[in-house]
């Protein structure tokens, strides 16, 4: 069955729509579903298509397809059926595919001096928002995530601190309690915050924005 969306949907073809889920990760199964919503005759062929990575699926005589998609992007899944005169209908839709929780953003640090009668020293506290593209994508979008490492260090370990999520619009701040004693020291220390969210009851964690 060769098709060409260029072609279609044909005039008195079956008219046709597809589905997918409401977030899409690369690199696990995601299934399409197409439905017929009209034909004059019975649907004889289905057909997948995903013209970003020039992919053609499915079976005869199943409305469903999946696939698997390795890059994050924005992808265009065509749905194809043909009748038993051979009249083509078609539908398509696009997913942004993505890795994981977008990362939060506006992130930045600051650290401010506590004076005593007979000591000094600094705070760091870090703010940061959550991308507000992640509202309504995942089952859950649990908490952040903290890291903090020697500055020009290597690998950021495990993380520091966990702080819960609550809304999209919510401005977040964590006040580390340990102190400095100089602001050199205070500024040696680098810091990164991640999201975390539940998919398929299964965490995944956003990259990392260095603050």
């Amino acid at each position: 069955m060769n098709i060409y969306y260029e072609r279609v949907p044909q005039v008195g073809g079956p008219e046709v729509i597809i589905s997918a889920p409401a977030v899409v990760l690369t690199n696990e199964d995601v299934e399409f579903t197409g439905s017929v919503l009209s034909a004059a005759t019975p649907i004889l062929k289905h057909r997948f298509y995903c013209r970003e990575m020039r992919v053609w699926g499915g079976e005869d005589d199943s409305n469903t397809y999946i696939m698997r998609f390795p890059e994050e992007g924005l992808y265009t899944v065509h749905y194809y059926v043909a009748d038993a005169q051979n009249l083509m209908g078609h539908a398509a839709v696009t997913v942004e595919v993505i890795d994981a929780p977008f990362q939060p953003t506006s992130g930045y640090r600051t650290a401010q001096i506590v004076r005593g009668l007979l000591f000094r020293a600094w705070i760091t506290t870090i703010s940061w928002k959550s991308d507000k593209r992640n509202e309504d994508k995942f089952d859950t979008l649990s908490h952040f995530n903290i890291y903090r490492r020697m500055a020009g260090g290597g690998d950021w370990g495990q993380p520091v601190v966990e702080v819960p999520y609550t809304d999209a619009y919510a401005s977040f701040q964590y006040q580390f309690p340990n102190a400095f004693t100089s602001l050199t020291d205070a500024e040696a220390v680098e810091y990164a915050v991640t999201m975390v969210a539940v998919v398929n009851g299964q965490e995944k964690e956003s990259r990392k924005t260095e603050l």
